[in-house]
């Protein structure tokens, strides 16, 4: 069944009545006000696409890469539209017209088929773009006005270039951590492609953190990709190639698979519907679905071994739209942080809305990407936190370089590290303890 037959054929792809309630939490309709840029606009659009009502033009499919497939509009949906399903449809559908530059479709295609699948690949292109940022390569690109030549998108994109950590801090976890205290279970963990060469801490953070919780950590030695990137941009080939990987990576069993990435943990639910018509995929892919669990649900749900560590602060926490409206998990990390002594969460108008990132949004539509991010970070300004909190990499990073022009000083983290601060002073402040009674 290809693009064409799901979206005429999927009964909930048709169920949008054009309520209009979607309109107030789109971001993109928020920012133009146009309609085209909304839920229901590009609804008309990707069914004109589907049932060859309208050929893809460059204008046309402009609204679809404009979309930052964030699913705010499904939370509020009273008709159950699968909105984001559509999306990755539509744009798989629209990649192989001529609307499509054959320049964009090839970049795309050799870094999704070509680089994600191999991490060692995926290293070196981390090790290049180091090698631009910290040389002085990029400085000196920016002084003598070179960058301005490949065009206004290219400098905004390097504005949005993030820091990469050196080559010592990207080590590779132990295929096995082991508990810590009474064990309490295995679970399979996610590591990740981009995310461990631009975050490694925070994977070593939720390692760790499990395993304080009692919780053995097995990490697959191939380092799958969980394919989300791919098939939010148009690859659904791609994104079925690397979905395959990770799940043999992770073979077959019954412990649970625990992910610390809001959009990985997203796609990884939804394999069940990626192979959904693959009659040699479709079941062992639904199986390993349901075993799929956001590390901060896992945690929520087991009962947090409670931290001990002080930590006076007051904490932001940066909702990420594919955990709190694709995942529909909100309350679990703010329980989570709410846990650690000492923390204040101080909350703060659109929490709950995408800052910008959206996988790769930040390089395909670096302006409105740069727009999103400087409302977010008008509205974490009125917070004043000491500490921005999120559980998403590309909301992490896209924070992070928000804040370090509009809030010098304060740190992003993933939940994970600022739980594992705690932990790490708890266990100081015993040891110290310990000591003085001695």
């Amino acid at each position: 069944m290809d693009a064409h037959e799901k979206i005429l054929l999927d009964q909930r792809a048709l169920d949008c009545v054009h309520c209009g309630l979607c309109l107030p939490v789109c971001p993109t309709y928020r920012l133009t006000g146009n309609e085209a840029a909304s839920p229901r606009g590009r609804i008309y659009l990707m069914r004109a696409f589907a049932e060859k009502r309208m050929e893809p033009a460059v204008d046309t499919i402009g609204e679809v890469d404009k979309c930052l497939v964030c699913r705010a509009c499904e939370t509020v949906c009273p008709s159950g539209v699968q909105f984001g399903e559509m999306m990755e449809l539509t744009r798989d559908l629209v990649e192989a017209t001529p609307a499509r530059g054959g320049f964009a479709r090839r970049v795309k295609r050799l870094f999704f088929r070509h680089v994600l699948p191999h991490p060692a690949r995926v290293r070196w292109l981390a090790l290049l773009l180091r090698f631009y940022r910290e040389s002085g390569l990029r400085f000196l690109l920016q002084k003598l006005g070179l960058i301005e030549l490949f065009g206004a998108k290219t400098v905004l994109r390097d504005r949005l270039l993030p820091a990469i950590p050196p080559l010592a801090e990207r080590v590779e976890p132990p295929e096995r951590t082991a508990a810590l205290g009474q064990p309490r279970g295995e679970v399979g963990f996610l590591v990740g492609c981009v995310a461990h060469e631009l975050l490694p801490g925070a994977n070593r953070a939720s390692i760790a953190v499990l395993a304080e919780n009692g919780f053995a950590v097995r990490c697959p030695t191939s380092r799958p990709c969980c394919g989300a990137l791919p098939s939010h941009f148009g690859d659904l080939e791609a994104a079925r190639s690397l979905a395959r990987q990770t799940i043999e990576a992770f073979g077959e069993g019954s412990d649970p698979v625990v992910v610390s990435s809001a959009g990985c943990g997203s796609a990884m639910k939804e394999y069940g519907r990626l192979f959904a018509h693959d009659p040699q995929w479709a079941e062992r892919a639904k199986r390993f679905a349901a075993r799929v669990v956001d590390w901060n649900e896992f945690l929520a749900a087991k009962g947090l071994v409670a931290p001990q560590g002080r930590l006076d602060l007051k904490v932001a926490y940066s909702e990420p739209c594919h955990l709190a409206h694709a995942q529909r998990i909100s309350a679990a990390p703010k329980s989570l942080l709410a846990a650690i002594p000492g923390v204040t969460l101080v909350p703060f108008s659109g929490s709950d809305t995408c800052c910008g990132a959206a996988g790769l949004y930040n390089v395909t539509q670096p302006e409105q990407s740069l727009q999103l991010l400087g409302q977010k970070m008008e509205q974490l300004k009125g917070a004043a936190p000491d500490l921005i909190v999120t559980a998403n990499p590309g909301c992490h990073l896209q924070l992070r370089s928000g804040a370090s022009d509009a809030l010098p000083g304060v740190e992003v983290l993933h939940v994970a590290e600022l739980l594992e601060r705690s932990y790490r002073a708890g266990a100081k402040s015993g040891d110290a303890s310990g000591a003085k009674a001695s």
